[in-house]
This record gives C-alpha cells, structure tokens and sequence, in this order.
C-alpha cells in the first residue's frame, strides 16, 4: 500500500469511529482504492477521497435521522481532518433537493459549472 492508500484506510478508520459516535450505531466500512463506503444499517456515507486533488467528495449521504445535525457535524469532522489528509475542500454531488438547497446555502456552498450536480467549499468554512 502506498502513502496515498494508506491515507486513505486513516481517513476510513477515522470516519467509522466518528460516525460510530455520532450516529450512535457501529458503521462497517470498505475502501475501494480512493472510494471510502461506510455503512449501518440505512445510514450511508460514501466519500471519493484522491489525496493529490485537495478535493474529497461526498458522493452519497443519508442518515436515518434528518436536520439532526449529523450532516453539520460530518463536514465539521471533515474539515478538522483536511491538514491531516490533505484536502482543503469538500465537494457534495447531490441532488438539488429543497432540502440540500437549505443544507448548501446555510452552509457557504457554491455551485460548479458542471453538467452534473456538484457544490464545493472551503473546509474553511467549517472550522
């Protein structure tokens, strides 16, 4: 494994024992090169993490419980974790539901002209 794809296991590691806590259920993960997947039960969080591209990128989030918290917390958790694994944004591919417009506005995103659905920010904003 090389320093990329062991950061890479550090973040997953890290990942599962936050949302562990947060959550309140033991979250399983599974790397696939620079793919993190965690998982319990009907919760879910899959990250797109390439340590070269100061970007990682939430591709799918759901929590059992919604406008909890979980999600704030995550991309604070997130954000603490930039230095350390060398990111100093992070993306969301979602959907643009009522709900995410809310979630990415309250939270300083901004929108990327792309032809899919993406907002990026500073871990900056975050911290």
């Amino acid at each position: 494994m090389n320093k990329h794809e062991t950061n890479a296991q550090l973040l997953l590691e890290s990942l599962i024992d936050f949302l562990s806590d947060e959550v309140g259920v033991k979250f399983k993960g599974v790397r696939e090169k620079f793919i993190l997947k965690l998982q319990a039960g009907e919760n879910e969080l899959d990250l797109r993490y390439i340590p070269t591209s100061g970007i990682v990128t939430i591709i799918n989030i759901r929590f059992n419980s919604i406008r909890t918290g979980h999600g704030t917390r995550l991309l604070k958790f997130l954000a603490q974790q930039g230095q350390q694994f060398n990111y100093d944004q992070i993306r969301i591919k979602a959907p643009f539901t009522d709900e995410m417009i809310d979630f990415y506005t309250k939270h300083k995103f901004k929108p990327e002209n792309t032809k899919v659905t993406k907002v990026i920010a500073d871990i900056s904003n975050f911290i």
